[in-house]
C-alpha cells in the first residue's frame, strides 16, 4: 500500500510539473523547467531506492508530444545494461484495463452483453463446480468471480502461435471451479485470456490488432 501511495504521489508530481511548465511565460520556461525536471529526477531516484526498483523508464507527454524521456537504473543488473528509450518492459496485467475497455466498447456497439454466457462465444469451454456444468458470464470474468482458480496461471503456455489465446483458454478444458460462479472473488489472470479470446471472436480480428485499432 505504501508503494502504491508513492507511485500515486509521483504521478501527481509529474502532472503538476507538466502543468506548471506549460503555464510559464516563454522567457523563463527554460530555467523553470530545468528546475522542475531536476526535482522530478530526484524524486524518481528516491522512490527507486526506497522500493528497490532496478530500472525505470519515464516519459512525460504533453498535448500528444513527448516533452521528457529518460531511463533510470539498469535493464539488467548483472551486466549493468542501462535502461534506455529502447528498453522493453513487461506490460503484464496492465493489459487487463485495456481488455476491460475493449469489452465495454464492444458492448456499446451492440456486439455483446456483459451478462452473456461465455459459451455463446466459446461453445467448447465447459467448466464444472461439484461435478455440475456452470454458466459463466462475461461480467464474472471481468470481476474475477468466475470461480476459475488463481493457480491456472501456471498452465499458461509460452507461444508465438497465431492462436496463442485459444491455446491458453484450452488449458481450462476439464477444469474444476473453486467456487460457484458469481459467489465470491478469486483473482485469476486467465479470466482475461478468456475475455481476449471473446474479443477475437466478436471483432473477427486478432487480439493485438483489435487493441491497436
Amino acid at each position: 500500500m505504501n508503494a502504491l501511495k508513492s507511485w500515486i504521489k509521483m504521478g501527481l508530481l509529474l502532472l503538476a510539473a507538466v502543468m506548471t511548465i506549460s503555464s510559464i511565460a516563454p522567457g523563463i520556461v527554460w530555467a523553470e523547467s530545468n528546475e522542475k525536471i531536476r526535482k522530478i529526477e530526484q524524486y524518481v531516484k528516491n522512490q527507486q531506492s526506497i522500493s528497490k526498483i532496478p530500472g525505470i523508464s519515464l516519459v512525460i507527454v504533453e498535448k500528444g508530444e513527448t516533452v521528457y524521456q529518460k531511463g533510470f537504473g539498469y535493464a539488467n543488473v548483472e551486466t549493468k545494461t542501462p535502461v534506455t528509450s529502447e528498453t522493453l518492459f513487461e506490460l503484464g496485467s496492465t493489459t487487463k484495463a485495456f481488455t476491460g475497455l475493449a469489452i465495454l466498447l464492444l458492448e456499446k456497439q451492440g456486439l455483446l452483453h456483459r451478462t452473456d454466457d461465455v459459451q455463446k462465444y466459446i461453445p467448447w469451454l465447459e467448466l464444472t463446480y461439484h461435478g455440475e456444468p456452470q454458466k459463466i458470464t462475461i461480467n464474472q470474468l471481468l470481476h474475477h468471480t468466475s470461480g476459475i482458480p488463481s493457480n491456472t496461471i501456471t498452465r499458461i503456455p509460452e507461444s508465438k502461435a497465431d492462436n496463442a489465446l485459444e491455446l491458453t483458454v484450452k488449458t481450462l478444458q476439464g477444469q474444476t471451479l473453486n467456487r460457484k460462479p458469481g459467489s465470491s472473488f478469486e483473482y485469476a489472470t486467465i479470466n482475461y485470456d478468456v475475455l481476449g479470446l471473446i474479443i477475437e471472436r466478436v471483432s473477427n480480428l486478432p487480439y493485438d490488432q483489435y487493441m491497436k485499432q
